[in-house]
């Protein structure tokens, strides 16, 4: 599916527009001068092309407002949605192959 950088609107339904448009959505919550997210970075552009869902990159200096609404308290922070709905939360990078699996296992895939 898509790698998709958010650069909507500042509501929590401005996002949940951008995650609904896939059954499923793995949204990142991250900053640019994190170090654990810019090794994700990576991690996630391999992956969107090997998964069925999208996966989206909010940054949260620009997105605060999201961030808080999310109880984001540590960045990464990986959020898995269907639709408005979140499934599960995780904290802290993650490799390709451990991620993905961790994804399957919330979606039943």
């Amino acid at each position: 599916m898509a790698l998709v950088h958010y650069e909507g609107g500042k509501t929590r339904d401005d996002l949940i527009e951008e995650v609904s448009k896939s059954e499923y959505a793995l949204v990142d919550f991250f900053a640019t001068w994190c170090g654990p997210c810019r090794a994700l970075g990576p991690v996630l552009e391999e992956m969107q092309s090997e998964v069925d869902y999208n996966i989206i990159k909010v940054d949260i200096d620009s997105y605060q407002e999201l961030a808080a609404i999310y109880g984001v308290r540590s960045i990464p922070t990986l959020i898995v949605f269907k639709g408005p709905n979140v499934l599960e939360t995780f904290i802290g990078g993650r490799d390709k192959e451990t991620l993905k699996k961790e994804v399957a296992r919330i979606i039943g895939k």
